[in-house]
C-alpha cells in the first residue's frame, strides 16, 4: 500500500510539473491544448483508481471517472494532430472524444453492467484503430525523427489503454495498484512527446557546383 501510495503521488507529481512549467505555452497550439487535456485524463485516472475511491461514486469522484474513461477519444485527437496532416480541419479529430464522454457518463452514473460493456468495447475499438493508423502512416512520414517515434509513441500510449481497459473489463482486483504503474508509462509517453521538436522544413536541395552555363551565356 505504501509502495504504491508513493509511486502514484511520484506519477501526480511528475505530471502535474510537466503541465504547470508548460502551460504558458500550452493553449495557444492543437497540440498543447491536446497534450494538457490528455494530461487532464491521465490526472483523473491515477485518482479516480485510487485504493478506495475505485468501487464508490463519491460526488467528486464522477467527473474523473467519466474523463478517465473517455482517454481513448483524446487519445485519438492527439495522435491526429500530432502525426495528421496539418492542412486538413482538426474538427473531427475531436468527434471520437465528443462521442465517448457521454457514453462514458451513462456507465458511470447508471452502473449499468451494459453500459460498462459498451464503454470498454468502443474504448478497446479506438485504441486498436488508433494505434493502426499511427503506425501506418509511419512509412509516409518525410522526418526521420517523428518516423521513429510513431513507434514509440504507439506502444507506449495506446498499448496502456488497451491493457488498462481489458484489466478493468475483466474485474481485476489488483487494477487499483497496477494503474499507478501504467500510469508512470503514460506520464513517460508524455514526457517524451513534449521532447519532439518543431517540424524541419524541406528545403530544395542547392544547386549542384560548376552546373553548365545557360544558353544566353553560351552565345555571348
Amino acid at each position: 500500500m505504501l509502495l504504491e501510495t508513493g509511486v502514484r503521488g511520484g506519477a501526480l507529481a511528475l505530471l502535474g510539473l510537466l503541465a504547470i512549467i508548460v502551460l504558458p505555452g500550452t493553449l495557444r497550439s492543437p497540440i498543447g491544448r491536446a497534450t494538457l487535456l490528455f494530461d487532464l485524463c491521465v490526472i483523473a485516472f491515477l485518482i479516480e483508481t485510487a485504493p478506495g475511491l475505485h468501487e464508490e461514486l463519491v460526488w467528486w469522484v464522477i467527473p474523473l471517472r467519466i474523463l478517465s474513461n473517455s482517454i481513448a477519444g483524446v487519445f485519438v485527437a492527439w495522435a491526429e494532430t500530432v502525426f495528421g496532416d496539418a492542412s486538413q480541419s482538426t474538427r473531427w479529430r475531436w468527434a471520437v472524444f465528443a462521442a465517448l464522454l457521454p457514453l462514458a457518463g451513462v456507465a458511470t452514473l447508471s452502473g449499468s453492467s451494459l453500459a460498462w460493456d459498451a464503454t470498454h468495447a468502443a474504448t478497446l475499438i479506438v485504441a486498436v484503430v488508433e494505434t493502426g493508423r499511427v503506425l501506418a502512416g509511419r512509412k509516409a512520414d518525410l522526418v526521420e525523427g517523428r518516423r521513429r517515434f510513431r513507434i514509440i509513441f504507439a506502444c507506449a500510449v495506446g498499448l496502456v489503454i488497451l491493457a488498462t481497459t481489458m484489466l478493468d473489463a475483466a474485474g481485476v482486483h489488483w487494477l487499483p495498484g497496477l494503474s499507478a504503474v501504467l500510469g508512470l508509462a503514460m506520464v513517460a509517453a508524455l514526457m517524451r512527446l513534449r521532447a519532439v521538436m518543431p517540424e524541419p522544413t524541406l528545403e530544395p536541395a542547392p544547386a549542384a557546383q560548376g552546373a553548365l552555363p545557360s544558353p544566353s551565356r553560351q552565345r555571348t
